[in-house]
């Protein structure tokens, strides 16, 4: 009786042990299964969180192009402005040249008209004065000679 109650003890122990490590099996596996659906269920996040981050940089990409698309477009604008703002300018300066030239030549051609009036002016006085003086005579010759008489 001794014997099976120390082999029934046994395999008790045997039993135990067999289930600690049955049950350590158990846990390692399932430890082993979480760690790799953890794993799994990671490298799913990076890869999604990957793709999000390359999404992003394209919307960014294209919101950049379209930014810089916009201020080239802005800078064309403000050029094409300048540019006919200058040739608005330099049509002005000509009109205004081309006024300035027109009223000296009025100017030149008012002061060779009234040079003309004052000259003819002048002359009628000069004419009408010698008409109004009549002709001088300083010189009387004379007619007879009385030097020998």
């Amino acid at each position: 009786y001794a014997n099976q109650m120390m082999q029934a003890a046994n395999e008790k122990m045997h039993q135990k042990a067999e289930q600690r490590l049955q049950a350590e099996i158990n846990a390692r596996t399932r430890l082993m299964e979480e760690v790799e659906k953890t794993r799994a269920e990671q490298m799913r996040d990076k890869l999604v969180l990957q793709e999000r981050e390359k999404q992003e940089l394209l919307q960014q990409t294209e919101r950049d192009q379209k930014e810089w698309e916009r201020q080239d477009h802005a800078e064309q604008l403000a050029k094409e402005r300048r540019k006919q703002q200058i040739a608005d300018t330099v049509q002005t300066n000509k009109r205004l040249m081309a006024q300035n030239q027109q009223f000296k030549l009025r100017q030149k051609q008012d002061m060779f008209l009234m040079k003309k009036e004052i000259e003819f002016a002048e002359q009628q006085h000069k004419n009408k004065l010698a008409q109004e003086r009549g002709k001088v005579k300083t010189y009387y010759p004379l007619r007879h000679t009385n030097w020998y008489s």
